[in-house]
C-alpha cells in the first residue's frame, strides 16, 4: 500500500543531502512525496538578488527532478527560526502534515550545528503526537553533510538505527545535488559530491550494501 511522505527541510538542499535517495526510492515504490521548505532568506541582509534568482531556479529544477507532488513554502525567515515562537513553527508544520495527510515524516537531526535545523527538528517532532496528528506513523531524522558532522563535542551525536539501500538511486541523487550550484562545492568543501559519496559508502558498509543513507527512527507505528 502506498504511503504519503513529507520531508521537512529548513533550507533547499537539506532534503536531498539528507534523504534524497530514500525519497527517490519512495517515488519508485509509488508513494506520494511532498516537500515542506520552511524558510526564505531576506534579499540584501542574507542573500543577493542574483543568488536569490539562482536559489529559485534550483528549487524549481529540484521540484521537477524528483518530482514532488507538492512543494509547501511558508517562507519563515532563514537563520532566524530560533527567534520565532516555537508554537508558530509547530503550527506551520502541523498545518502541512494535515494538508497532505502525511504518514511518513523526515526531519533534520536535532543535534545539527545549524540552529534552524535544531528548531525544525524539535517542532517537527511535536507533530508526531498521535492524538493530534493521527496520520503520522513513521518519523525519521536524517543527517545533513556540513551540519550533522559538526555537532557540538559532548552534545547529542547522530547514532543511526535505520539504513536505506540507495545504491540504485545514488547517481540521481548526485545529479539533483548538482542543481544547487551555489550550495555545492569542490572537495574538501563539506557539501561536495565526494563527501556525499563517502558518507553513502560508509553507511553502506555498516548496512552491508554498496551505498546507503542512515536515519534515526524516532517513531514507527505498525498496524
Amino acid at each position: 500500500m502506498s504511503k504519503t511522505v513529507l520531508v521537512i527541510a529548513p533550507h533547499p538542499d537539506d532534503e536531498t543531502l539528507g534523504c534524497g535517495g530514500a525519497l527517490l526510492r519512495h517515488l519508485r515504490e509509488g508513494d506520494s512525496v511532498h516537500w515542506l521548505l520552511l524558510t526564505e532568506p531576506e534579499i540584501g541582509a542574507v542573500i543577493s538578488q542574483e543568488k536569490m534568482m539562482n536559489r529559485e531556479q534550483a528549487i524549481q529544477a529540484v521540484s521537477a527532478a524528483y518530482p514532488f507532488e507538492r512543494v509547501l513554502r511558508p517562507a519563515l525567515p532563514a537563520l532566524e527560526l530560533d527567534r520565532i515562537p516555537r508554537k508558530e513553527i509547530v503550527r506551520v508544520i502541523g498545518q502541512a502534515v494535515r494538508e497532505v495527510q502525511a504518514e511518513v515524516l523526515y526531519l533534520p537531526f536535532a543535534g545539527d550545528v545549524h540552529s534552524d535545523h535544531a528548531v525544525a527538528a524539535q517542532a517537527g517532532w511535536a507533530v508526531s503526537k498521535s492524538f493530534r496528528y493521527p496520520t503520522v506513523r513513521e518519523v525519521y531524522a536524517y543527517e545533513t553533510v556540513s551540519e550533522t558532522e559538526f555537532s557540538r563535542p559532548g552534545g547529542v551525536s547522530f547514532q543511526p538505527n535505520t539504513f536505506v539501500d540507495v545504491t540504485a538511486f545514488f547517481e540521481k541523487k548526485l545529479e539533483i545535488c548538482a542543481l544547487y550550484r551555489d550550495e555545492m562545492g569542490r572537495h574538501p568543501f563539506p557539501r561536495s559530491a565526494e563527501h556525499v559519496r563517502a558518507l553513502a559508502v560508509h553507511r553502506g558498509v555498516v548496512a552491508g550494501v554498496e551505498l546507503a543513507e542512515a536515519f534515526i527512527c524516532l517513531k514507527q507505528v505498525l498496524r
